[in-house]
């Protein structure tokens, strides 16, 4: 089996739908297949996947252990390719992503991480808010670059490719990690990324490989972003080493005044505006917000480890 396809999912019928419907289409030259996560465990999402099964070597599996990162590790050990590919469960792949993804760890056979190209798909009734914090996170992944090295971090789960040979030495997806009700830590592939970074592995992109990424409705507001910043603050701190340094309650003193300033901010420009301005020092103040609360969590030892 040239590649695996992982899929995690959970109560989003329709969405994965379109994935799978495109993930059909795909024109490669060798084999593949697809395994789907269930993290719900759902009738309805598993007669999708049969439903698939005379067009697409489609397996279901139920993961009924809350979280995504859990339901990925659910399909490590079942998975046979020599390439693991993970795409979420609302993309639509291009005819020739799976073998733009093949040929290009073809070309870099000395690299374990691959990015592929993920551009938004904007329904025409949508549009998105002059700010360059939503800009960013809609087209996170669609880089303007060429193809070559980046930065592991910047690979994302919406179409990402690892050489298998890392999971078959043990790694994981941190169950700690990843979406699991509303309050969890964001940026489970980036923490496994960053992991691979630290294990000395290097990462590609790949640009030709394209995957389009549903934005939904909510998506396309600032205050659905903002929601996620506190979570993207938890998420940052599993990134880099502890820093010894003064603290307080667990989380280095100088995050409490950094997180009153842009509280301050943020009141200001509530206030008297200019309205970019206060969505800035509310992103600020909430991802300041989200990284005290991780340190004060791990130091009262409320974090498994990974």
């Amino acid at each position: 089996m040239d590649i695996s396809i992982l899929i995690a999912t959970a109560s989003r019928d329709s969405s994965l739908e379109k994935a799978l419907e495109g993930i059909a289409g795909c024109r490669f030259g060798g084999t593949f297949e697809v395994l789907v996560a269930d993290n719900a465990v759902r009738s309805e999402t598993q007669q999708i996947c049969e439903r698939f099964k005379r067009r697409l070597n489609v397996s279901y599996v139920e993961a009924p252990l809350p979280g995504k990162n859990h339901a990925m590790n659910r399909l490590l050990p079942l998975a046979r390719g020599g390439l693991f590919v993970f795409g979420d469960d609302d993309i639509i792949a291009s005819l020739d992503w799976l073998q733009k993804l093949y040929d290009g760890a073809q070309r870099h056979p000395d690299v374990t991480l691959f990015g592929g190209r993920t551009l938004p798909k904007i329904g025409d009734e949508l549009s998105i808010p002059d700010h360059p914090m939503v800009e960013k996170f809609v087209n996170a992944g669609n880089w303007e670059k060429p193809e070559g090295p980046i930065e592991n971090h910047q690979v994302l789960g919406t179409n990402m490719m690892v050489r298998r040979e890392v999971f078959d030495q043990g790694l994981r997806f941190n169950g700690d990690v990843g979406p699991k009700g509303k309050d969890y830590m964001m940026g489970s592939e980036t923490e496994l990324n960053q992991r691979l970074f630290f294990y000395g592995y290097s990462a590609v992109y790949l640009p030709d490989a394209v995957v389009w990424h549903l934005v939904r409705q909510e998506q396309t507001e600032a205050e659905w972003w903002l929601k996620r910043m506190q979570r993207r603050g938890r998420g940052s701190v599993l990134l880099y080493p502890v820093p010894e340094i003064p603290r307080f309650l667990g989380a280095p003193r100088f995050l409490y005044k950094k997180l009153l300033g842009a509280w301050l901010k943020m009141l200001l420009y509530k206030l008297k505006g200019p309205w970019k301005s206060y969505v800035d020092y509310r992103s600020d103040y909430l991802f300041s917000k989200g990284i005290i609360q991780q340190y004060r969590i791990d130091f009262r030892g409320e974090r498994k480890d990974p």
